[in-house]
Parts: C-alpha cells; sequence; structure tokens
C-alpha cells in the first residue's frame, strides 16, 4: 500500500506541477500545528519540544492509528498529501525552466534573483540579513534542490511519511524563528540529506577527483550544509565554477545544463534505492 500510496503521489506532482492543492493544503495545516503550538508562550527546549517534537508524534500515532483500521486506505491517502507536501518537483521544475530562459536572453542576474526569492521563501529573512544573497548561485540552487526535493523524499524513504513531516515541521518551526540562517533545528534535520547529496554527486559525476572532498564533509561537522553540497558538487564536476563567474552565455549555458544533469542524475540514483527499499519490504 505505501508503495502504491508512493506512485499515486509522484504521479500527482508530474501531472498538476502548475499547481498542487493536496501538498498545499497539507503543508498549510502542518504549518498552522506548529504556529498553534509555539503561539502557547514555551521558550528553549519546551519550545523545541511544541513546535517539533509534539506535532510530529501526533502525526505517527494519528497515521498508525488510521493506517490500521481503515485497511490502509485513509493511511495511503495522508501518505500522497504528505509526500505532495514535502517533495515539491512542481517548483523544482519551475525554476529550472525559468532560470534557463533567463540564461538564454542573457540575463545572468536575473537567474540568481529567481534563486534568492524561492530560497527565501523556504528560509525567510529578516529585515537586516538574507542568507540567500549571501551565497554563490551553485550554493544557491543546490541548497533549494536540497529543501525542496530531496531531504524530503529522503526522509520519506528512512522514516516513511513521518519522515516527510518532520521535515515540514523542521522547515516550518524555522519560518517561525525570525532568524535569517537555518536555526539549530533545521540544520540538524538537513545535516544527514545534505552529507547523503553530496556523497551521491560521486556516483553521477567525477569520483577519483571528489572522493577526497566528500569524506572529509563527513567527518567536519562545523561546515554548513550549502558549503558541503557546494563542495562536493564542484569536486565532482569542476566546470560548476563557470556559473559563479557569469562569463559568457555559452560558458553559462553549459554548466547549467551540467548542473541540472547532475541533479537528475542523482534523482535517479534514489529512485533506484527507492524501488530496492520497496521490494525488500
Amino acid at each position: 500500500m505505501l508503495y502504491l500510496a508512493s506512485l499515486a503521489a509522484a504521479a500527482y506532482l508530474l501531472f498538476t506541477a502548475q499547481h498542487n492543492p493536496v501538498g498545499r493544503w497539507f503543508a498549510d495545516r502542518v504549518d498552522d500545528t506548529v504556529e498553534f503550538t509555539l503561539g502557547l508562550g514555551f521558550s528553549g527546549p519546551a519550545r523545541l519540544l511544541a513546535g517539533v517534537a509534539v506535532p510530529t508524534l501526533i502525526f505517527s500515532l494519528l497515521y498508525a492509528w488510521l493506517h490500521t483500521w481503515f485497511w490502509g486506505l485513509l493511511g495511503a491517502a495522508i501518505v500522497v498529501s504528505s509526500v505532495c507536501a514535502g517533495v515539491r518537483f512542481d517548483l523544482a521544475r519551475r525554476l529550472i525552466d525559468d532560470v534557463q530562459i533567463d540564461w538564454l536572453r542573457g540575463d545572468a542576474n536575473t537567474a540568481e534573483l529567481r534563486l534568492e526569492q524561492a530560497l527565501d521563501s523556504w528560509l525567510p529573512s529578516n529585515d537586516s540579513e538574507s542568507l540567500a544573497r549571501t551565497l554563490t548561485f551553485v550554493e544557491k540552487a543546490l541548497l533549494l534542490a536540497l529543501i525542496t526535493v530531496f531531504s524530503g523524499g529522503f526522509y520519506f524513504i528512512l522514516l516513511g511519511p513521518v519522515g516527510i513531516v518532520l521535515h515540514l515541521l523542521a522547515v516550518f518551526y524555522h519560518h517561525r524563528s525570525g532568524g535569517a540562517r537555518p536555526d539549530p533545528v533545521l540544520a540538524a534535520v538537513l545535516w544527514l540529506p545534505s552529507r547523503v547529496l553530496a556523497t551521491t554527486f560521486l556516483l553521477v559525476g567525477d569520483f577519483s577527483a571528489g572522493a577526497r572532498v566528500v569524506g572529509g564533509l563527513w567527518t567536519d561537522t562545523s561546515l554548513s550544509v550549502h558549503a558541503v553540497l557546494s563542495r562536493a558538487a564542484l569536486a565532482a564536476v569542476p566546470r560548476l565554477e563557470d556559473l559563479d563567474s557569469f562569463g559568457d552565455k555559452s560558458k553559462l549555458l553549459s554548466s547549467f545544463a551540467l548542473l541540472v544533469d547532475l541533479l537528475r542524475r542523482s534523482a535517479v540514483v534514489w529512485l533506484i534505492v527507492f524501488s530496492v527499499w520497496v521490494v525488500l519490504l
């Protein structure tokens, strides 16, 4: 049932790329839950429990109960909703098309601004600081891909729909924190997916050139998520550096195609991993 629900969610995402009412509705409910629990006035560790741990526990208990009671039918619907909310293929596909059009027009600044605006919608900035404006183009693109697509899919493979809800709660908890940089909760949630995605770049890029770099990323816990991703990607595909040079249009188009290809091939690797996981279970 979980496999069928996952296929239904994937098909729904692919055929409703311009609008995703199921995912949007579910994400809004998760966001409302975080807002309500944080509004109870907790601080310190209690605030974390109220904003992330308690809603995750409630969802996991509800899902387990409904999944058993209705023989999986309603549980499957929850799976579809959570996957649609937590994995935003629609956003990623539109961004790829829009940025590529900007490159074709020779407007690199607009392409970078698109990524900043999209990233700020997931990691909102305060009045004095914006994480998106401090990153390179490659860092923006990879961080956005991690938050909107890969981390949700990774936690779904690892923990099922509860994993996606945990990921969404961490993102929305950061929304309510008012900070520009990822708070410790979101940084902790993204730590493992960022290293796993960085390692995947080795499998679809230059393995020998990137192996030493990626090995150090696993042991250096002080590195930020976007630094981990960019270092691994540049080691596996050195020509991505042209994206940050804003050189001639042909180089930009070629480098952007390499970036998209890197992410798509990484997605294929994880689709295979997911298929094997489903077969074994």
